[in-house]
């Protein structure tokens, strides 16, 4: 059963040009090395330049949990740019 996310990111007004870098290599190294994840993509917000959105879904939880755990040594990154913890949403299709 596959696992679906959609996770809200707000980042520092004065770091948006840095998530912006983060977001697109992590959806690159993402795409490349994890074929577990169907989809990976970052939105940003048209109104508010500092808020993010990820969508994210794994064939599995199995993947999910690939995923999580390959990112560690991206947490000072996401430490740096986030103003708020990101807020995470398990959602299904109709």
């Amino acid at each position: 059963m596959t696992v679906a996310l959609i996770t809200r990111l707000v980042v520092h007004e004065s770091s948006v040009a840095r998530a912006v870098t983060v977001f697109r290599d992590m959806e690159a190294d993402v795409h490349l090395h994890e074929p577990g994840t169907v989809e990976y993509r970052y939105y940003q917000s048209t109104a508010e330049p500092w808020v993010f959105w990820v969508h994210e879904v794994f064939v599995d939880d199995a993947a999910l949990q690939v995923h999580l755990g390959r990112h560690g040594q991206r947490r000072a990154d996401f430490d740096a740019i986030l103003a708020a913890p990101p807020e995470f949403n398990a959602v299904a299709p109709l």
